[in-house]
């Protein structure tokens, strides 16, 4: 049984565990009964089918507190937690993980503590609590390290590095992922090493580089498809739907997404289900049809709120705003980027503020409030300074001066627009450059005629 399941062969352990499960009933073994129902709720956890996995873990849970074996009460409530987090429950799932720790450390049981931070960690991180979740994933590698557990430490590096992603070090996320996908080849640990290759592929997307991104999903998906993950297989294909809509192969990713929604939906995965909406809405915008992607970003919306997904419910609200904004809802598109922005605040997402403000601003300019739309770019241009983004603030010191330009300041106008074309040199960014180059004859010109 432990050999099938390490392969990823859930259905041959299935069917092992059903003829121990009967072995086990009939010699009265309430033991081994209690570890059938872990194992049964483990494969059907593993194999996306969530729902089934509740009920084996909460029977576990009962027979364990039965028979006072603290092990089994504790995996059983860290099982419930995996479970809510992958369903995107993610309160429930974090409830369930705080109560495993608890036990866990009160009983003295080291590698419930350490499952336990880690789901603690995962549910900061999806939450957007991302340097909560940081410390968290520190606190489990040192604990994985000390204990000699090689599983957990991919596991914690792995976090590391997607909380490094989110905090917008790409270098350094990259750098993670990588050591985990080449250490998890090393001790054969497909899972780690699926989920490795998924975060490498989210750092070349930030980079720009997408076919090397869907090369790396490819990979991901053939290992996927060999352990039969089916949410495995359904992140890869999101991801690789994602990378068709950055080439403009909408028709490709348009099929793609429908499929993940389809299957996400028939599993009942609301988490697989939001980034398929979300990703649905991206490609109809990118095509030009804001009012067809606008009807996906609020259903996206809807079930960010209903699993309690902050950060997918400022996604969606952005995706809103942007529809609104192209098709001439001007106030509405500012009402949902104020929306997006506060939610950003509350989770600490600056990368997804700056892209409200950025947004917001450019509504108010407009609506020619240039005043307001001047101290937004201002706010945008300290959160870009904040992340080292050099194009984030080319971007927002256009905005800034475009709105000094508007309200009459010519001369700071130009020396605002030469800062960020020379942003744009280094950047090899010849579109902005030319941008800010007319700009600044147009400032001149003005002043010339004046």
């Amino acid at each position: 049984v432990s050999t099938q399941s390490t392969w990823g062969k859930y259905s041959d352990t299935l069917a092992s565990l059903t003829a121990t499960k009967h072995l086990a009933e009939k010699l009265g073994d309430r033991i081994g009964q209690l570890n059938v129902l872990q194992g049964v709720g483990q494969c059907h956890r593993l194999a996306g089918q969530y729902s089934e996995a509740i009920s084996q873990f909460t029977l576990a849970k009962g027979l364990a507190q039965e028979l006072g074996m603290h092990l089994g009460s504790i995996n059983a409530e860290q099982g419930l937690g995996e479970c809510r987090r992958m369903l995107g429950q993610h309160r429930e799932a974090m409830a369930h993980f705080r109560e495993a720790h608890k036990r866990a450390e009160a009983h003295g049981i080291q590698s419930g503590v350490l499952n336990a931070v880690g789901g603690i960690g995962h549910c900061h991180r999806v939450m957007g609590n991302h340097q909560q979740a940081q410390e968290s994933f520190r606190e489990a590698l040192g604990l994985a390290r000390k204990l000699g557990n090689r599983v957990g430490e991919l596991n914690a590096m792995w976090g590391i590095g997607e909380c490094c992603r989110m905090l917008d070090d790409t270098e350094a996320a990259l750098t993670h992922f990588t050591t985990v996908h080449q250490m998890a080849i090393q001790l054969g640990v497909s899972t780690s090493s699926m989920n490795a290759l998924q975060g490498i592929s989210q750092c070349q997307r930030t980079f720009k580089k997408y076919k090397e991104s869907l090369q790396a999903l490819i990979e991901a998906k053939e290992i996927a498809e060999a352990m039969q993950d089916s949410l495995g297989v359904l992140t890869a294909v999101i991801g690789m739907a994602e990378c068709q809509v950055q080439l403009k192969e909408f028709k490709n990713a348009a099929v793609s997404f429908r499929n993940v929604q389809a299957k996400a939906e028939s599993m009942g995965h609301r988490t697989a289900t939001l980034h398929a909406l979300q990703g649905m809405g991206n490609c109809l915008r990118q095509e030009g049809r804001p009012e067809e992607a606008l009807e996906y970003y609020q259903k996206a919306q809807e079930t960010a709120n209903s699993i309690g997904d902050r950060g997918g419910a400022m996604n969606s609200l952005q995706g809103i705003a942007q529809c609104q904004r192209s098709g001439n809802k001007i106030r509405e598109g500012l009402a949902s980027f104020n929306a997006a922005e506060e939610v950003a605040k509350e989770i600490g997402d600056r990368v997804g503020r700056f892209s409200a403000l950025r947004g917001a601003s450019d509504c108010q300019r407009a609506l020619h409030q240039y005043g307001p739309a001047l101290e937004g770019f201002t706010k945008a241009k300290t959160i870009a300074e904040g992340l080292n983004n050099q194009e984030f603030l080319a971007d927002a010191l256009q905005g800034i001066a475009d709105c000094q330009r508007n309200l009459g300041d010519k001369s700071a106008a130009v020396t605002t627009f030469t800062k960020a074309m020379e942003i744009a040199k280094k950047q090899n960014d010849t579109g902005s450059m030319l941008n800010c180059e007319r700009a600044i004859q147009n400032c001149r010109a003005s002043k010339s005629r004046k």
